[in-house]
């Protein structure tokens, strides 16, 4: 039961997950390519160099820059990891969640306040009430 409420969980966030993924890599490129961009400070006076400031270094985010190179140059491998891991999460958790209220209405149910039905033994006959 758990396993057909994990599948159909995943199926259920499989679109969200494809369009997070291909924001999440869109979003990666374009901050691949903002992060290249930015170059080292030099401050010279009469043709010397006095300081040479590298803002990745100095805001320390050059981890940060490499990270997001590599995951930038492979976007099919990034898309296809993040749709995965997605899928696999928003499944996980949707299963959870719905373990979860059903135990809770049982408990519910079980203080009184859930639903009753009742059923009637009926004798079958040969024809139909």
């Amino acid at each position: 039961m758990a396993r057909l409420g994990c599948l159909l969980s995943g199926l259920a966030v499989f679109p969200p997950a494809l369009c997070v993924a291909a924001f999440t890599v869109a979003a990666l490129r374009r901050i691949h390519e903002a992060l290249g961009q930015v170059e080292p400070l030099t401050l010279s006076l009469l043709g010397q160099e006095l300081v040479r400031i590298d803002l990745l270094e100095a805001l320390r985010l050059q981890a940060v820059a490499d990270r997001v190179a590599e995951l930038a140059q492979v976007p099919f491998i990034t898309f296809r990891s993040l749709t995965l891991l997605l899928v696999l999460a928003g499944a996980v958790l949707a299963t959870l969640s719905a373990i979860l209220m059903a135990v809770a209405y049982n408990l519910v149910g079980r203080a009184g306040w859930g639903l009753a039905v009742e059923l009637r033994d009926v004798q079958r006959t040969g024809r139909n009430r």
